[in-house]
């Protein structure tokens, strides 16, 4: 009895209207300090102190959370089910976080629940645990919620909720409007002791999550470079002509993106027993060779795909028909077409390479799930199967451009066992994280050899241009484990450790017919680029001029060869983040003709 009058003249103290709205502070900062913990990534306290050692971070990150609660309080007047759904809802966005920071080096951003399916599906490919700190959240809310459902008993009314509720929401849609989505604001703010400032996921770490999860809104949107106006796009495109390929030498291109590829015989830290590379060395030795530097490392693959596809150094949603070079190729009479084993819906391939311009696309769905026993086809399917659909093309006397992106290599590799063949010497790392690098080369070993046995088809067709390349490194672990233990340097503080998280290689081969037709034997080191400059190099070895953008593109090509997003451009050779006035000049030129090229289709 006693225990109950303790307990009744709490909740009459408590739930007075001003002490619980401190209490919904309170409570709204501890769900906050909770999901900086876990924004943290692999710096944890010390990260979490710096958020409070710059203060405006720990404020921009707690405000939201406490107009969340805020607002679910007017709606439902209930103290413990306001808690509960603010908790739920904001630490349940943050552990995605974590785990995609945890698992891809990738953290999340508003446009990824535009992609829930593709998201979905990729991550149930991981295994989760939880930690103990997950744990004792999840039980922590869960006994807070029972204490505060016992001492909180609040009436509100109905004036009180309406002049609160709408109260809440403008103070959202100001603050949303003149702080969250302000770039001036985001960019003033710097916390970068503990990261490099020029890594996209350190820099989104720095800020916490809510806050810079809301400013990604931003990226919905295609925002025009500065200085840009339609009438001057225009003007420096009607200056260059575009080209038609004369009929005489137009060969036949196809085009093959490798899920995971890269060539880690190039890392004297791995140590092989069996030489997984020699069929791709033996046909870089007849090609023309170097590497690409992606944007992306181990996910993301469409930015390297749509880079190379369009020549676009950054892209938006294709929503519409789109000006890329599949058009210009279908323009000058090519039958254009493609394959991707996996689902059509991933990344909406199924509508965007038609606004790209493909005839034709082959998917899971209308096509290799058939044939692969109702999976997702391996290289030793697919490749020949592109083989195939080219002879029906060749039966239409149509010149012939294909473009196909393999799965055989997408992770994550096993970790729990080793494999049939062991491919490598034991170099001292885990074994799980041995277990991870032996499965990914043994699908690396045999995609060589389905790639040798393809361009061998090759050999006797008629004039025909192979080209090759890998769209991002490997996952290899969590947190990158397996490169970390190997002492492969991906520190993106040094050049070094830039190109080998980046970089993966690309080859361009020609049969004896297309080396005729085109006068040119297509042998020799080619240059380190960006994606998006993989097709001009095609072009300049065939003797073709392109379209009016492939000669802006060129024009910036020749400035720097590559238009990092992290901010870095390749001049004369080397890595660097400032262009001269003249190469400066050149990229405002070429954005400004970009933003309109991707957004006005001119066929």
């Amino acid at each position: 009895m006693c225990l109950r009058n303790h307990i009744d003249r709490v909740r009459g103290f408590v739930s007075c209207l001003p002490i619980t709205a401190l209490s919904l502070v309170i409570l709204a900062t501890g769900i906050s300090i909770v999901n900086m913990y876990f924004a943290t990534g692999d710096y944890r306290l010390a990260m979490l102190a710096s958020y409070f050692q710059t203060p405006i971070i720990a404020l921009l990150n707690t405000v939201p959370i406490v107009l969340i609660i805020l607002l679910l309080f007017s709606l439902t007047r209930k103290v413990w089910l306001s808690f509960l759904l603010t908790s739920i809802l904001t630490i349940t966005i943050s552990l995605v976080n974590y785990f995609k920071i945890t698992i891809r080096n990738d953290p999340l951003i508003m446009k990824d629940l535009t992609l829930i399916n593709e998201a979905t599906n990729m991550m149930g490919e991981f295994s989760f645990s939880l930690n103990w700190q997950i744990i004792i959240t999840i039980v922590s809310v869960i006994i807070i919620t029972i204490i505060l459902k016992m001492l909180y008993i609040t009436t509100l009314s109905k004036k009180i909720r309406i002049v609160s509720t709408v109260t809440v929401i403008m103070i959202c849609a100001t603050l949303f409007s003149t702080v969250y989505t302000s770039a001036e604001i985001y960019e003033a703010i710097e916390n970068y002791e503990l990261i490099n400032r020029w890594s996209q996921t350190q820099n989104y770490i720095s800020r916490g999550f809510i806050y810079p999860f809301i400013y990604s809104y931003t990226s919905l949107f295609d925002h025009p470079p500065n200085g840009y106006q339609e009438e001057v796009a225009i003007s420096i495109l009607e200056r260059y002509s575009s080209d038609d390929i004369e009929n005489e030498r137009k060969v036949d291109v196809i085009a093959i993106m490798l899920e995971g590829y890269n060539d880690f015989s190039k890392f004297s830290e791995v140590d092989f027993k069996i030489d997984v590379y020699n069929k791709w060395h033996a046909l870089v030795e007849e090609s023309v060779s170097g590497e690409i530097v992606n944007n992306i490392f181990a996910g993301e693959t469409v930015d390297t795909e749509w880079g190379f596809l369009t020549g676009y150094t950054n892209y938006h949603e294709f929503r519409s028909m789109t000006n890329s070079y599949v058009h210009y190729f279908a323009n000058q009479g090519y039958l254009v077409e493609g394959s991707h084993p996996c689902y059509q819906w991933f990344y909406n391939r199924e509508n965007v390479n038609e606004y790209l311009g493909f005839d034709n696309y082959y998917y899971f769905e209308n096509h290799y799930g058939a044939i692969a026993n109702n999976t997702i086809a391996r290289d030793r399917i697919l490749l020949p199967e592109i083989i195939r659909f080219y002879e029906i093309a060749k039966e239409q006397s149509n010149p012939y451009f294909s473009f196909s992106v393999t799965y055989q290599n997408h992770g994550p590799y096993p970790a729990t066992h080793t494999g049939d063949i062991v491919y490598i010497n034991d170099m001292g790392i885990s074994q799980a994280s041995f277990n991870i690098l032996n499965n990914y080369l043994a699908g690396i070993y045999d995609t060589n050899q389905q790639v040798s046995k393809f361009i061998d088809y090759f050999r006797e067709q008629d004039a025909t241009v192979i080209i090759l390349f890998g769209d991002h490194n490997p996952w290899l672990g969590d947190n990158n484990s397996v490169y970390h233990e190997l002492g492969i340097n991906i520190d993106l503080d040094t050049e070094e450790g830039f190109y080998n998280y980046y970089n993966t290689p690309y080859l361009i081969w020609a049969n004896d017919e297309a080396k005729k037709v085109l006068e040119n034997d297509f042998i020799g080191q080619g240059r380190t680029i960006g994606p998006y400059f993989l097709m001009n190099e095609f072009f300049d070895l065939a003797g073709y001029q392109g379209n009016a953008f492939m000669k802006i593109s060129n024009e910036l090509r020749d400035k720097t060869t590559l238009v990092h997003r992290d901010g870095y451009f390749k001049v004369d050779g080397n890595l660097t983040r400032e262009l001269n006035n003249d190469a400066k000049s050149v990229l405002e030129k070429f954005l400004i003709a970009q933003y309109y090229y991707r957004n006005n289709f001119l066929n």
